[in-house]
């Protein structure tokens, strides 16, 4: 975990409930343990994810990870509105004046991306992309 949690909890001091997932294959009890440790405590709610797999970073596992947190935060009794996933280059996102807004704009809906996606990453819509043996192979659609 190389994000500056302090920063982080300082950045989004209203946004308090966490779930990480890893990529490593520690028991969820161990994760938890650690999250302890770095994560602050004004943070009042974080948890780890409850199915630990294997993750191909651009494959549908990514996508099976965010998913699975997405269905233990719907187990927790917390009240939360919105989802907002993240990744560790992503940080910093936004401000939370800057996500306050931009939330106000969506006016209640979803939205998958809230900026135009970079031409760098154009290759991520106009291929088909499968995992063999572990690796991303991109495939003839």
């Amino acid at each position: 975990m190389s994000l500056k949690w302090k920063d982080f909890s300082e950045l989004y001091i209203n946004l308090r409930i966490f779930i990480v997932y890893t990529r490593t294959k520690n028991p969820p009890q161990i994760i938890s343990e650690q999250l302890k440790v770095l994560l602050p405590a004004s943070i009042m709610y974080s948890f780890p994810q409850s199915k630990v797999k294997t993750v191909q970073y651009e494959g549908f596992s990514r996508l099976q990870a965010v998913i699975n947190c997405m269905a233990d935060l719907l187990q927790k009794p917390v009240q939360w509105k919105y989802v907002l996933n993240l990744c560790g280059q992503d940080f910093p996102l936004k401000t939370n004046l800057e996500i306050v807004q931009q939330l106000k704009m969506y006016k209640g809906l979803n939205a998958i991306s809230g900026e135009p996606t970079p031409s760098r990453f154009s290759d991520r819509t106009l291929y088909h992309y499968e995992v063999k043996r572990g690796k991303l192979r991109r495939t003839m659609c």
